[in-house]
């Protein structure tokens, strides 16, 4: 069998030639464009599943909330005399609603109440004896349970939308009642005028330094305004049911910078909340006794740590959480 022959470059002729399409390359815009329609798709498929996740989470707290309503409107149905017969700690409490907190002033109770029955009248609603006998104890039994100041207009109505909400009134003790939702005028001192954020940023100079920041600013404030509102509600309802924690207007603001401050933090995930909750602990802003069980052994074991305890104290600390996560 003779040896196989070399190609040269003069047997370039004579070889089997096979078509080539010639496709043209994707351009590097088009590339970013579908690279960036994928992000948002993933981004948007994760956030669709953490919403599904919170509200399988939130059912247990809506029939929680909703059989406490059961109770209330049980309780605060009932004959005027029969409610009297009762002391101020037998009440149920109702934790539902904002109320605003504050101290006892007899005085100016009796000018919050003249002022919100003025307005009442004002809408052609009228609160008979009996009704406002049964409105004046349940705002004493928030009062009592829950701090609220029977000094501020806003507590009286939202504290009556509450009650008519559960039929609690008979017939003869109010008319002519509209909820809160339905009212065209509310008593309030001042009125301001609603500024569009978009319309604002226009006007701000983006080349200087000042001008960036107030933007970032207008546009942070105005996505947990608007996007953040329903998860918020939510995580100022589980602390209520968790830990009986009633969120205050500080730590709520402390909130919002602590997001402001991590932007990497997504509001969607559960872990980013638990950060920032133990983050306004650690601060002061919230109390000790909104953390977890778990959470409070993983903070004495670190300290532990540090303190140099033995190891089987260490080891005891860790057996207890793993007792707790099988409860």
């Amino acid at each position: 069998m003779g040896r196989k022959r070399k190609l040269t470059i003069h047997d370039i002729g004579s070889l089997t030639s096979v078509p080539v399409v010639d496709q043209p390359r994707q351009s590097l815009k088009r590339f970013q464009q579908e690279e960036e329609a994928r992000i948002a798709a993933e981004q948007e498929k994760r956030e669709t599943e953490e919403r599904a996740r919170f509200d399988e989470l939130d059912k247990p707290l809506k029939e929680s909330a909703r059989l406490a309503s059961v109770r209330i409107a049980k309780y605060w149905s009932q004959n005027l005399e029969d409610i009297k017969l009762n002391g101020i700690d037998f009440t149920p409490a109702d934790l539902a609603g904002n109320y605003v907190i504050g101290p006892r002033d007899d005085k100016a109770k009796e000018a919050a109440w003249n002022e919100f029955n003025a307005y009442l009248t004002s809408q052609g609603c009228t609160i008979y004896r009996g009704g406002f006998q049964r409105l004046q104890m349940y705002l004493e039994s928030l009062a009592y349970h829950r701090d609220v100041s029977l000094t501020s207009v806003a507590n009286w109505k939202a504290a009556l939308d509450r009650l008519v909400s559960l039929n609690c009134f008979e017939s003869h003790e109010l008319e002519g009642y509209q909820p809160l939702t339905a009212m065209q005028t509310a008593p309030e001192p001042e009125r301001h005028a609603v500024i569009d954020p978009l319309a604002e940023i226009e006007r701000l100079n983006l080349d200087s330094s000042e001008g960036n920041r107030r933007a970032k600013q207008i546009a942070t404030n105005d996505f947990f305004g608007r996007q953040m509102a329903p998860i918020a509600d939510q995580w100022r309802d589980w602390l209520l049911a968790t830990f009986n924690y009633v969120l205050t207007d500080d730590a709520r603001k402390a909130a919002g910078q602590w997001w402001e401050r991590n932007p990497t933090a997504s509001p969607l995930t559960a872990s980013s909340w638990t950060l920032m909750r133990l983050n306004l602990v650690k601060r002061g802003i919230m109390p000790p006794t909104c953390r977890t069980k778990e959470e409070i052994l993983m903070e004495t074991i670190e300290a532990s740590s540090e303190s140099g305890d033995s190891y089987e104290t260490r080891r005891n600390l860790r057996q207890q959480i793993r007792e707790l996560a099988q409860k």
